[in-house]
């Protein structure tokens, strides 16, 4: 509120994302469980792909002005299961 109206806060909690941090750190066949894992346990089953994160992102930044304060969850339906 203290930021308001000339700063907007808004943040994206994004399930798992290919080309993310694991499939940097992860070897080859450990990465393709755990994207396995994610395929099984999410209501959507898929994976987000990086360009689908930047399009909320822009859509936030220049398309919604009247949005501040909030945290968008992009994850496929996970947080369902939780």
């Amino acid at each position: 509120r203290a930021l308001a109206p000339h700063i907007r806060v808004n943040a994206i909690a994004t399930g798992y994302v290919v080309g993310g941090l694991p499939s940097r750190v992860l070897e080859a066949e450990r990465l393709e469980a755990v994207e396995q894992k994610y395929l099984q346990t999410q209501a959507l089953p898929r994976l987000l792909q990086v360009d689908e994160v930047a399009a909320l992102a822009f859509f936030l930044a220049a398309l919604a002005p009247g949005m501040t304060g909030e945290i968008v969850r992009m994850d496929n339906g996970l947080h369902l299961y939780a």
